[in-house]
């Protein structure tokens, strides 16, 4: 392999490592304002699919579209949806645009 396919390689892998990261510190930030613990995981089977689908169509609106990687953190969403059904799915979209913005000025920043 050349020096140039090695470096486009390396670029490439270094995109994916802050995409993930970044998936990463999103879901953590979401599992810590909606359900006070961090990467809160349990499986709880979804109920509520309007809510689930509501959470998901903001994320990919404000986010991104769901990628292979952090398709594994819906159950975020899922228990968001089933432990807090005392808040309203407007609070709820509202804390994933913040978090979604506040993570995409962050990386913004970064690459200045």
């Amino acid at each position: 392999m050349c020096i140039r396919d090695r470096r486009r390689v390396h670029g490439v892998l270094q995109n994916e490592i802050q995409s993930r990261n970044m998936d990463e510190r999103i879901f953590d930030e979401l599992s810590n304002k909606f359900l006070h613990d961090s990467w809160s995981n349990d499986f709880i089977p979804p109920k509520n699919f309007k809510c689930l689908k509501e959470l998901v169509k903001n994320y990919e609106h404000y986010c991104g579209k769901l990628n292979d990687y952090s398709l594994k953190f819906v159950q975020v969403f899922v228990n968001i949806c089933e432990k807090r059904s005392n808040l309203s799915i407007e609070k709820m979209i509202l804390g994933i645009k913040e978090t979604c913005i506040k993570n995409l000025l962050q990386k913004k920043k970064s690459l200045i």
